[in-house]
């Protein structure tokens, strides 16, 4: 089954800044490809990135892996019925996607590695006993999502975690 666990991350007020910077720009760097992908009429993975990854690349200066991550959210938010019928924009502050390439979790530090607009950035967290057991746990190709909320920044990692098996009852269970 597969669960979320969401810390909280602790950067220094520099990190803050970084983080902040990135999640902007990668949000604008959607926009754009939005804003091309309507105009083209190009909402497919691989039409949308030969049209838009170098100069996203170039112009938003974002790392390989965060350029092609701004291109799936575009094109996710395309696909489905009914979903072009407009141009989509992007909000300024909203979550971006991380893998296993631009994000390490370091358990017994507490910390965690990310790729910013300004390299890696190791970074403490706070997590409760829960979600550490969940994060010893993360799925296949681990997926996550950086966000801020109230000016404090948080990462939900998706985990996958064995079903608890059911328990069977010995002798005459009553309810009354």
């Amino acid at each position: 089954m597969r669960l979320m666990a969401v810390i909280k991350l602790l950067p220094d007020e520099t990190q803050a800044q970084v983080l902040l910077d990135t999640i902007q720009a990668v949000n604008a760097a959607c926009t754009y490809a939005s804003q091309m992908a309507w105009e083209q009429k190009a909402f497919g993975r691989k039409a949308l990135h030969t049209l838009v990854y170098r100069e996203i690349r170039a112009r938003f200066d974002l790392s390989a892996q965060l350029a092609v991550h701004a291109i799936s959210k575009v094109v996710d938010s395309y696909r489905g019925k009914g979903k072009r019928r407009g141009l989509h924009t992007f909000k300024e502050l909203g979550a971006i996607r991380y893998d296993s390439r631009i994000l390490r979790l370091k358990l017994e530090k507490r910390t965690v590695s990310l790729s910013t607009l300004r390299g890696r950035l190791e970074i403490p967290f706070a997590a409760g006993e829960s979600q550490l057991h969940l994060l010893r746990h993360p799925a296949g190709e681990l997926t996550s999502w950086l966000f801020v909320r109230r000016g404090e920044f948080f990462l939900a990692v998706v985990c996958e975690v064995d079903d608890s098996e059911a328990i069977e009852p010995e002798g005459v269970l009553g309810v009354d």
